[in-house]
């Protein structure tokens, strides 16, 4: 997310709200459907979903019973009949995530859940008396590594900080906000 410098003063309380409502983490969270099919596969498979979502599964094969089990013990939806669904499954943990359908353990039904951590938010934006900018940084993912970037035109972007997350937010001061005139920009990511 990017944000102008000089235009927070103008943009007023809906975007200010706006940005605090979507530092909670239900504002993040989607749910997700694996379905095990008749030709023995889960569907979607591999299924990628950022960190907090959950997935459940469901057997939409008429003629057996089947179930996905976690290859590293995480989750296990034990033996689903036709049209049953699992318990949904919420993903604390960023990785790739390899299980299978121990039922056809023979036939290679498996799947591949991978777990990305989600993008960092910035919120509470404020110019300080002197002519620096502060924001926090939420939404941090520990042990992923941030970097603060910073732009006069959205085109080019210049590494102001970076950082491995050793809490989920902090503040940021940017001192030299004050000598990029009319508006500087500002946006955070994960690195890979």
């Amino acid at each position: 997310m990017s944000l102008p410098l000089k235009r927070f003063k103008t943009l007023g309380f809906p975007v200010l709200a706006w940005l605090t409502l979507c530092s909670v983490p239900w504002c993040h969270a989607a749910d997700y459907y694996v379905y095990m099919t008749p030709d023995l596969t889960f569907d979607p498979d591999p299924l990628q979903i950022q960190y907090g979502d959950t997935v459940t599964w469901q057997n939409v094969d008429f003629t057996d019973f089947h179930n996905a089990r976690s290859d590293d013990a995480y989750w296990d939806t034990g033996e689903l009949d036709f049209g049953e669904t699992s318990v949904p499954f919420q993903f604390k943990i960023v990785g790739k995530f390899p299980y299978r359908d121990t039922s056809y353990y023979p036939f290679g039904m498996t799947g591949t859940i991978v777990v990305t951590a989600p993008p960092p938010l910035l919120t509470n934006p404020a110019r300080l008396g002197n002519g620096s900018f502060q924001f926090t940084v939420t939404n941090l993912t520990l042990g992923t590594t941030n970097v603060i970037q910073a732009s006069t035109n959205l085109v080019n972007w210049t590494n102001l900080y970076t950082n491995v997350a050793l809490t989920t937010g902090f503040l940021y001061i940017d001192s030299a906000a004050s000598n990029f005139k009319p508006q500087r920009f500002y946006r955070a990511s994960v690195l890979p």
